[in-house]
Parts: C-alpha cells; structure tokens; sequence
C-alpha cells in the first residue's frame, strides 16, 4: 500500500469522501488525469494533486 494516497484518504485536512479519495489514488496509481466537475474534490485536493484536471478547464 502506497503511503502516499494512504495519507491522502486519510488525512482530514484534505476533507475528502472515501470514494473521491478512491478515485484520486487510482488516478495517481495509473499516471493518469483525473477530470472532474467536483468543486469541493478539486479545492480540496488540487494543490497537492496537479493530476485533477476542472472539467470546465477543457475546451
């Protein structure tokens, strides 16, 4: 288990659902983007996350 997302599912400053949390560490396991129209996911955990792409920053 990565500590990484661990911390990031886990840490309440981040404020995250478990299934968003899910999502994000997926997403980092993958090497992926995450999209997302999820404001509360994307204010949350942007910052430390550059792969959460806002859906409404694509054309």
């Amino acid at each position: 288990m990565n500590p990484c997302w661990l911390a990031r599912w886990t840490s309440p400053r981040k404020r995250g659902g478990l299934y968003d949390c899910l999502y994000v560490a997926l997403a980092e396991r993958e090497g992926c983007e995450l999209v997302t129209d999820d404001q509360k996911l994307i204010a949350n955990l942007k910052p430390s996350c550059a792969f959460i792409v806002p859906l409404m920053s694509l054309p």
